[in-house]
């Protein structure tokens, strides 16, 4: 459609860096255990998801 790419990141991020946590959204725990798993580094999971309301 050739419509303006100007001003548009070229990469769109999903994940938020806080202080201490890195929040990835869901679908990349399997990528993220097996990177880490690659370099030695112990992950610890914390699922704060909401469950919304029926």
């Amino acid at each position: 459609m050739r419509l303006s790419t100007f001003g548009k990141p070229r990469v769109i991020n999903c994940a938020e860096e806080l202080d201490r946590y890195l929040v990835l959204p869901r679908g990349f725990q399997d990528q993220v255990l097996e990177l880490l798993r690659d370099h030695n580094v112990e992950a610890d999971f914390s699922d704060q998801r909401n469950p919304g309301i029926r």
